[in-house]
């Protein structure tokens, strides 16, 4: 078998609450990653980008990015969004419908702790 590799790109720039700040660079480093990656000269992968999600779709589709995975594969998350700090000291990155005062009922995800145990356990 071939082993895969593949990207996942989550860009946010645009915030519905006013507390946070959009970040315009995020859908142009997002573009500009994607082709650097997808380049086969450079990266060779296969990218998905996802740009302002709200937090429900950016934790399925990163869900489904770690569930098929095989040894050798290799895959790459990059994101490009606020990260905040939560009174607990969790570490909280934002959707686009993220509510930054109310971070642990909020439209957010913490530190990715079920990713990171499914990315660490592809080998790579």
């Amino acid at each position: 078998m071939v082993d895969r590799r593949e990207a996942l790109i989550i860009a946010t720039g645009a915030y519905e609450h006013d507390a946070l700040r959009d970040l315009r660079s995020a859908a142009v480093d997002a573009t500009a990653l994607a082709a650097v990656l997808a380049d086969p000269e450079i990266g060779a992968f296969s990218v998905d980008v996802l740009r302002d999600g709200k937090a429900h779709e950016v934790r399925s589709r990163i869900e489904d990015f770690f569930a098929d995975r095989r040894p050798g594969d290799v895959r790459l998350l990059h994101l490009s969004c606020h990260g905040l700090k939560g009174e607990s000291g969790d570490l909280y990155f934002t959707a686009s419908d993220t509510r930054p005062q109310r971070l642990a009922t909020s439209p957010s995800w913490t530190a990715f702790r079920p990713a990171a145990r499914a990315a660490a356990g592809a080998g790579r």
